[in-house]
């Protein structure tokens, strides 16, 4: 099933590009406050540095007109169980390393680890220890406009990888790559991980 975003969240989007824009004069961040554990919070820090090396491989993909390499990297940013079914398949390099387009099989942030931070049990990709699942921890803790952030999110990739090889044009996939970092902006303006 494929998720589509609320009616809500480009007025979301838009109250947080704002919001973010104007600091308050006490200089305390108000932004709201999710508090993780430390392996969720490390987890999270880490799947935000790997967004990052996604859009900036992305971009230098389409400096070079790589656009077999734009889609690899952008479907390396979707974990399969969030790909729309067409994509599922398709197992693209991890991001990390790919800055100069060349990705490594199994090298993306946590790949493969199965406890978190001091190898608690319950605490990895999957909860494979007592605790629950990371996935059911998280959508519990996280606020819905965040999760339909990240929601946001996994269309964007998955439209801009469908696109580099329909579209095949460069600039098209950088006016993606903008909107998309639209949707991170937003997001860290309204949000901020606390222990």
């Amino acid at each position: 099933m494929r998720y589509r975003p609320r009616r809500w969240l480009p007025s979301l989007l838009a109250a947080a590009l704002l919001a973010g824009a104007a600091v308050p004069a006490s200089g305390a961040d108000e932004r709201q406050a999710i508090q993780l554990e430390p392996a969720d919070r490390a987890h999270c820090l880490a799947r935000m540095r790997m967004f990052q090396e996604v859009n900036n491989a992305i971009l230098r993909a389409t400096l070079a007109g790589d656009m077999e390499a734009v889609r690899r990297a952008a479907l390396s940013a979707v974990p399969p169980p969030h790909r729309d079914p067409d994509l599922r398949g398709e197992v693209p390099a991890r991001a990390t390393g790919m800055a100069g387009g060349e990705g490594r099989q199994g090298a993306g942030p946590a790949q493969g680890r199965r406890s978190g931070a001091g190898g608690e049990p319950g605490q990895g990709r999957r909860g494979d220890g007592p605790g629950p699942p990371r996935q059911g921890r998280m959508q519990a803790l996280m606020p819905e406009a965040y999760q339909g952030m990240m929601h946001t999110q996994y269309e964007a990739y998955q439209a801009i990888a469908r696109d580099a090889e329909a579209v095949g044009e460069p600039r098209h996939t950088q006016e993606q790559l903008a909107r998309l970092q639209d949707t991170c902006v937003a997001c860290h303006s309204a949000y901020r991980f606390s222990r």
